[in-house]
């Protein structure tokens, strides 16, 4: 009897659940009998009908995929309302209130949030190609084919024909006659109005610094822009025609004409040199410049890559170190120089005074400067995951061997706390990591499996170290964080008021936080409170 009498109950809550769709010759559908539980069956329970979860309210009556400007939103944050249904990080974006207040449905593929001395704007990317220049309070929101963040508090802006830019309070700063894109640098940005006619440095305001720079010769134009994209696009891979590939070269070619270290590049016919602040020439154009020709003057020099062969120059133009045809690059303070066939590598200070010199070098041996006087010699083995690494400080080989001689796979230094920690791979490729000081003293050593462990040096002293139990799973991975005595300690990255462990994703927006879990998508407030919280479910496409 109970059986029979469930049965019925369950047919009963389907039937009613059931809609079905009637036909003009479909007669009235009476409702089924009502059927009565006997006394010793309890009643069912009352169903709900299945919510998303979703929290939100609008400030318009309709869904609105545009920010329409206004005084009194407060402070707007994007939030997640659409996922792609190829790739979970495919999404779009709208923007709501702090209270969760949609004022914008969600079109923007992308965005970013610039702050300069107290002024905050953002970049709403559009699919088709636009992007919207707004006020962080909603307050502004203008259109432009194209918008770059350019440095110190100002936004280059492409109306279709010319460039400009704009403040971040959506002030024209520099009017729309522009060929190129510019690029702050020392308070001053190169622009021209017709390359035939050369180019001049303007300050943020669009006043005159520097005038009657010679024009851009053509002839430079492979030199300069050999590692950039769109040359390969034209001439190699031929997936853009010549004027396209020109007006990348408009766009382009005035930010390479930047000051730094007090120094900016100019072109002379087919020879570079160098100008000061004050327009005067410090370098005289003599320079034939190669490819991806040189590196802007950081601490008293520069590289050139010259057809001579790379050097490293002075203020005043004399060469440092010979031209010679070998890689050259800046490493922390001092000047790498690799040979061409790797076998030798030399280090210099910014003087030109050979400071290390490394020059039989094994095959497959590197050698790299790692800050405070340290060098790492690599010595890979026919097992990589024994490959050695030994360190040299001041001609001093330190191989920090532990008691079963193994050297370390892996070091990592951190100077600023007298810290390093030592990988070395057990025989069973498991991995033990020891934390220990430069005078090795050890404060720390894992011995579980698959460790890999992440220093932080910069903003606090402590390390992480990740153990996964199963090196095929992710999720077996557990996380431990250590101060540089040894000691564990509390995730320094926790938010106090929010348990990180609900959300897979969480990263800060201005005072909200954007936060995703299984179910649902949106942005939280310093209290973990959903101010927006959209349905993932909701969020994929039909």
């Amino acid at each position: 009897m109970k059986k029979s009498v469930v049965l019925l109950l369950l047919i009963a809550t389907l039937a009613s659940c059931t809609t079905r769709v009637p036909t003009p010759s479909d007669a009235p559908v009476t409702a089924p009998p009502t059927v009565s539980a006997s006394p010793e069956v309890a009643p069912s329970p009352t169903l709900e009908p299945f919510t998303l979860g979703e929290k939100f309210t609008r400030r318009y009556d309709e869904p609105v995929f545009e920010l329409i400007p206004s005084d009194d939103y407060g402070e707007l944050y994007p939030y997640v309302g659409k996922l792609g249904s190829s790739h979970w990080n495919v999404r779009l974006y709208g923007l709501c209130t702090a209270e969760g207040e949609i004022v914008c449905d969600p079109v923007f593929g992308n965005f970013e949030r610039l702050e300069y001395e107290g002024d905050v704007i953002y970049l709403l990317r559009v699919p088709d190609g636009s992007t919207v220049v707004a006020a962080v309070d909603g307050s502004f929101a203008l259109t432009f084919g194209k918008a770059n963040d350019v440095g110190e508090g100002r936004v280059a802006v492409f109306d279709g024909e010319r460039w400009g830019a704009l403040d971040y309070r959506g002030n024209l700063a520099l009017p729309l006659i522009y060929e190129n894109r510019m690029w702050f640098s020392e308070g001053l940005a190169s622009v021209t109005e017709d390359f035939a006619a050369g180019y001049r440095y303007v300050d943020g305001r669009n006043n005159t610094v520097i005038a009657d720079m010679p024009p851009f010769p053509k002839a430079m134009i492979e030199p300069i822009f050999m590692n950039y994209d769109f040359y390969y696009e034209y001439y190699e891979n031929k997936t853009i025609d010549y004027e396209t590939f020109l007006a990348r070269v408009r766009e382009t070619v005035m930010s390479e004409f930047a000051f730094s270290d007090g120094m900016s590049p100019y072109i002379d016919g087919d020879k570079l040199g160098y100008i000061d602040r004050t327009g005067a020439i410090a370098i005289p154009a003599r320079f034939d410049v190669a490819n991806n020709f040189y590196e802007r003057f950081q601490d008293g020099t520069a590289i050139l890559r010259t057809k001579e062969g790379n050097t490293l120059i002075d203020k005043t133009g004399a060469e440092l170190i010979p031209p010679e045809n070998s890689y050259i690059y800046q490493t922390y303070e001092l000047i790498t120089v690799i040979s061409d066939d790797n076998s030798r590598v030399r280090f210099y200070d910014n003087a030109g005074n050979l400071v290390r010199d490394f020059p039989n070098l094994g095959y497959d041996q590197h050698v790299s400067y790692v800050g405070d006087g340290w060098f790492e010699i690599y010595t890979p083995t026919e097992d990589y995951y024994s490959s050695e690494i030994q360190m040299d400080k001041d001609g001093v080989i330190h191989d920090f061997a532990d008691s079963d001689g193994r050297k370390p796979r892996y070091v990592t230094m951190f100077h600023d706390y007298n810290r390093i920690v030592l990988e070395y791979v057990n025989s069973d490729y498991n991995t033990t990591a020891v934390l220990a000081d430069f005078d090795g003293n050890v404060y720390y050593t894992a011995y579980d499996n698959y460790i890999y462990v992440q220093g932080i040096q910069d903003d606090a002293p402590y390390f992480t170290i990740f153990t996964y139990t199963d090196i095929t799973d992710y999720n077996s991975a557990v996380t431990q964080y250590f101060d540089f005595d040894g000691n564990e300690i509390p995730n320094p990255e926790e938010i106090p008021g929010i348990d990180r462990s609900k959300f897979t994703e969480l990263y800060p927006i201005g005072d909200l936080y954007q936060a995703r879990t299984r179910r649902h998508i949106g942005l939280i407030n310093a209290e973990g409170e959903w101010a927006i919280k959209i349905s993932t479910l909701a969020a994929y496409p039909d």
